[in-house]
């Protein structure tokens, strides 16, 4: 039982991010929330908040977006998700004007990961 919530929670992931680059946020937001509920760990967790920030940061809510994107950075060591997080921090950061913090992390993220490069998103 405990795998089958570990797969639903990842199934709804994925589908609230697709349907976040279909511009559906209301229903992506729902999955997400309800991905959560599932309480998922590890690298469905971090996708999870990745998700959440990025709906954030399309509502204009970059600190909000900032505070989901840290909980990855700060917790989570992927190779994948990780530097994703660290850009879309930097994305968050310069929405609120934190250029001092947004250069902190960009400098992180080519400390880190010198070869990564963003992904093209809508």
């Amino acid at each position: 039982m405990e795998d089958n919530r570990g797969w639903q929670a990842d199934g709804l992931l994925d589908r609230g991010r697709a349907l976040l680059g279909l511009n559906d946020s209301a229903q992506a937001a729902k999955d997400a929330e309800a991905s959560l509920a599932l309480q998922p760990q590890g690298r469905t967790l971090a996708g999870l908040n990745i998700l959440l920030g990025d709906l954030a940061l399309k509502a204009g809510d970059a600190k909000t977006a900032a505070g989901k994107y840290l909980i990855v950075v700060g917790f989570h060591e992927d190779k994948e998700l990780k530097p994703l997080a660290i850009h879309q921090l930097i994305q968050a950061l310069e929405k609120q004007n934190d250029q001092a913090e947004a250069a902190k992390y960009r400098q992180q993220l080519q400390n880190e990961f010198p070869n990564w490069k963003a992904p093209v998103r809508n």
